[in-house]
């Protein structure tokens, strides 16, 4: 199964951010408490979100190699869930995709919530989610390259 990130890998947060309340994020400082507690309680924070810019290509990938896939994220509060699912329906193919649904989790690393088998591949931005996967996994950051992720699932 391949788990994919929200935040930074498909959602553009750190836009959001900006053009929201105007604070310049670093990647690994996007789970900044002063500014989820903010948009915490603000759907339209969340389902409005720009995709990234390697988001399109990502998704393709997934659909021409007929992968199964699912969302996982990260969430501050009951409405960022609900923003970021409306999110995710605006953003699929209903029907054309294997997504196997989404996740949510409120605290924790994805690894203690999924708890994955070895051929389990984590997609992520955030060094410590990825550091703690006991799967497979591949980093998504500002040098994304399609071509590297296409070899990568080549396996």
């Amino acid at each position: 199964m391949i788990y994919i990130d929200m935040d930074g890998v498909l959602c553009d947060f750190r836009t959001q951010a900006k053009d929201w309340y105007d604070v310049d994020l670093e990647p690994q400082e996007m789970m900044n408490k002063e500014l989820l507690i903010k948009a915490s309680v603000i759907l339209s924070f969340w389902d409005t979100m720009p995709k990234t810019r390697f988001a399109n290509d990502i998704i393709q990938i997934l659909f021409e190699k007929n992968l199964e896939f699912c969302f996982i994220s990260k969430v501050p509060s009951i409405t960022a869930m609900q923003g970021k699912s409306a999110w995710i329906d605006d953003f699929r193919v209903h029907g054309k995709l294997n997504c196997n649904g989404f996740y949510f989790l409120f605290s924790g690393t994805k690894n203690d919530f999924v708890r994955p088998k070895p051929s389990d591949i984590l997609l992520d931005d955030f060094d410590f989610e990825l550091e703690a996967w006991q799967g497979c996994k591949f980093k998504i950051d500002d040098n994304f390259k399609k071509e590297e992720l296409e070899l990568f699932l080549r396996w």
